[in-house]
């Protein structure tokens, strides 16, 4: 892999790169970052995986904002490629990223609304809420690792 390389395969860092740059221009400045997570970070990724990543916003996502995506999301996914089949990720917030919050309370599971961010699952056309990327391991990792 060459320096400027983000896989071992030119067609998912075409998709890669392409995507962040839609997101870009839907989110301005509202965007803070496009981090790739799963099998995409630690180097393991083949033409199995799902393609997982964050992307960090200064805030929450605004209606209009979530109507954006999920345009700009349909675009990418209707590329003739096998990668825009799997993308997987999620919208996290600075102030949520920030907060600490773990998954679970002295009563059980925490089900706080604020737990739940945008997100597209493995191959979804559609974005939806979840808790799914909402993890100790991954706001640990984003918050002490890359920034």
């Amino acid at each position: 892999m060459s320096k400027k390389s983000l896989t071992p395969y030119s067609e998912l860092d075409a998709t890669l790169k392409g995507h962040a740059e839609t997101l870009k221009e839907v989110l301005r400045e509202n965007l803070i970052g496009f981090y790739l997570t799963g099998s995409l970070a630690i180097g393991d990724v083949d033409l199995t995986s799902d393609i997982d990543f964050i992307v960090v916003t200064e805030r929450q996502l605004s209606d209009t904002d979530v109507k954006e995506v999920q345009k700009a999301h349909i675009s990418t996914y209707n590329q003739d490629t096998r990668w825009v089949k799997h993308l997987e990720y999620s919208f996290f917030p600075k102030t949520i990223l920030l907060k600490n919050s773990s998954p679970y309370t002295e009563k059980g599971p925490n089900t706080a609304e604020d737990r739940d961010l945008w997100y597209f699952n493995n191959g979804s056309k559609t974005i939806e809420k979840s808790g799914h990327d909402n993890t100790l391991v991954t706001r640990w990792t984003l918050r002490e690792k890359v920034w």
